[in-house]
């Protein structure tokens, strides 16, 4: 299977916010793999 997740309870600081995604590897595992562990960073700076 070529999908990634996370989540993150309290995220960003805030209590009872959370984040939750699904990524497809679509482009191959490695780019779903790489989202899971960076786009809700990238949130977090926007």
């Amino acid at each position: 299977m070529e999908d990634a997740h996370s989540y993150f309870y309290d995220f960003a600081g805030v209590e009872g916010q959370g984040f939750f995604a699904i990524f497809d590897g679509h482009a191959g595992k490695q780019a779903a793999e790489w989202c899971g562990n960076h786009f809700h960073k990238a949130l977090i700076v926007r």
